[in-house]
């Protein structure tokens, strides 16, 4: 097992470190899973086994995986979430055929479900970085993050948490915003710098190496 993911969506597939209870749909857990033998595995079935505030057990359909390559293997969808609390999900690969070594076909990962936050944190940011001009002001960005979050449902956005790291500076602007897709490929900002100014926020020093609340 090389890399573990989970997703509560088939259209984006993000995955999310907490999960709004109202935006919750049913999971699918995945596995990049390579067969370093010499030999055909058949059958390689993925097996992911959630516990925590509440538990399942969802599989794969069973797959036929050559030697030497990798394969992306996915549950069936077939277990939802409703309860709110912490979760692991213990992720297991095996197949039909002899497997010389036991000890590389596990992984896993954690995720919460909330009364309302939701929150993308795999430790590092990513996006998209400037310079561009998302926010539609005619004025290059130097630098912009953008993260996706997926609304299944209605949801009242009240705030906006992020978190500096090592090497921040503090006394200095963030930009935010807020990108509606306009289902036509593309997003149209909720304050497009124009008619409606772009909000900014200050950072503390004591802000620094915490969650800034805007």
């Amino acid at each position: 097992v090389n890399e573990v993911s989970m997703s509560h969506n088939d259209l984006y597939k993000i995955q999310y470190s907490s999960i709004p209870v109202s935006q919750l749909a049913p999971m699918k857990f995945d596995a990049k899973v390579e067969n370093v033998g010499a030999s055909a595995m058949t059958n390689t079935v993925l097996t992911a086994t959630i516990s925590g505030a509440a538990s399942g057990t969802d599989v794969s359909t069973g797959m036929s995986l050559a030697p030497l390559t990798i394969m992306q293997l996915e549950t069936n969808g077939a277990f939802t979430l409703s309860t709110i609390g912490n979760y692991t999900v213990n992720y297991s690969v095996e197949g039909s055929d002899a497997d010389a070594d036991l000890s590389n076909n596990t992984g896993a990962l954690t995720f919460a479900v909330d009364q309302e936050l939701y929150a993308k944190d795999d430790g590092s940011f990513g996006g998209t970085f400037g310079p561009s001009d998302d926010d539609g002001d005619l004025l290059d960005d130097a630098l912009e993050m953008v993260v996706e979050y997926e609304l299944n449902a209605p949801m009242a956005i009240t705030a906006l948490q992020v978190a500096l790291g090592t090497g921040s500076t503090a006394d200095v602007e963030i930009y935010y915003n807020l990108y509606i897709e306009d289902g036509a490929g593309g997003w149209t900002p909720l304050f497009d710098g124009t008619s409606t100014a772009i909000p900014t926020a200050t950072v503390a020093t004591s802000e620094l190496l915490s969650l800034i609340h805007i």
